[in-house]
């Protein structure tokens, strides 16, 4: 049974709304693994660790639903986002990836972004203030292109009856999106990034076990225009997950995705700021063709403190994908 590993997890691509603003909190946001990123989708996608290979070529397509829940205040408490505001997104992604032999991949992942902050604006620490209509105060509403990603992959061992199968891969995260003007208008990190990582799978009868880690690095440092006070900087992810076959074509997962690392400010003279994100995602998964399938997910952030998850969101993921 061939085995393909097609754009593993990597991403922190600040395609998501609203994350790098005024405040490094606010970069803690960004996609982990990653809440409107390439990586979360191309999981959810059914197809970042596929375990039958019908084709040479994948095209994914997908869309995410996030809403901001709350965020930790300057006295380290969490507070639910305020009555009657909002801050939300909506992000379309399609990837292509070639399989010119088996083992080896290389995909493109072209991402698009819509914002709208109904009531609302980031304050300290990542924390959301609302705002009195009776002062002028309206919904904002923006997007567009956000940071493409180009990935490579290749299986550097077949996995046996009791070793998983093995896969090293890279990437460019480049800046895309945009990182200037409003924020409802951020789709982009203004900053190009390298990615490493090493990926893992399983497959046990009905049980498909998938792991993976990272580590991504930037090159360069956001434009003197732009708006973006802070990025993503050196920081490792992580990514497992499990799915079984409860019935033909019909699975059921639960992974869990992450980052820790630097937010690196714009202003070389200001120090970094250490920071984490994690999501839990149970899913389900149809595969009703060979090669071809849709998969439905729910993505959480657990509350647990200002320095992982100094906000938390949930998000609602659709994708499908097929082999050609």
């Amino acid at each position: 049974m061939a085995i393909r590993f097609s754009l593993p997890v990597a991403c922190l691509s600040v395609t998501a709304p609203l994350v790098l603003a005024a405040s490094p909190a606010l970069a803690s946001d960004c996609c982990v693994a990653m809440s409107s990123s390439s990586s979360e989708f191309t999981t959810l996608s059914g197809s970042a660790h596929q375990f039958d290979a019908p084709g040479k070529f994948l095209v994914q397509t997908g869309i995410n639903l996030r809403d901001v829940t709350g965020s930790f205040n300057e006295r380290s408490a969490w507070t639910p986002k305020p009555q009657g505001s909002s801050l939300s997104s909506l992000q379309g992604t399609l990837g292509i990836t070639y399989f010119p032999t088996d083992g080896w991949s290389l995909g493109l992942h072209v991402p698009l972004a819509a914002n709208r902050l109904h009531h609302a604006q980031w304050g300290s620490l990542g924390s959301v203030i609302p705002l009195d209509p009776a002062n002028g105060s309206t919904s904002l509403s923006g997007g567009g292109l956000g940071d493409m990603m180009l990935q490579g992959s290749s299986v550097v061992y077949w996995g046996d009856e009791l070793w998983p199968s093995v896969a090293v891969w890279g990437g460019v995260l480049m800046p895309s999106g945009n990182n200037t003007g409003s924020p409802e208008n951020f789709t982009g990190s203004g900053v190009w990034s390298g990615q490493l990582g090493l990926s893992l799978m399983k497959a046990l009868g009905p049980l498909e076990l998938t792991g993976s880690l990272g580590y991504q690095r930037p090159m360069t440092r956001p434009s003197e225009g732009s708006s973006t006070a802070f990025f993503i900087g050196q920081v490792a992810t992580a990514q497992v997950q499990a799915a079984v076959e409860v019935l033909p074509g019909w699975r059921l997962g639960l992974g869990a995705t992450g980052y820790y690392g630097s937010i690196a400010s714009a202003d070389p003279a200001t120090a970094d700021s250490l920071l984490g994100k994690l999501k839990l995602m149970p899913s389900v998964e149809w595969r009703f063709l060979p090669g071809q399938g849709v998969r439905l997910a729910y993505g959480s952030d657990p509350a647990f403190g200002p320095q992982l998850n100094a906000m938390t969101d949930q998000t609602l993921f659709l994708a499908y994908y097929r082999y050609f």
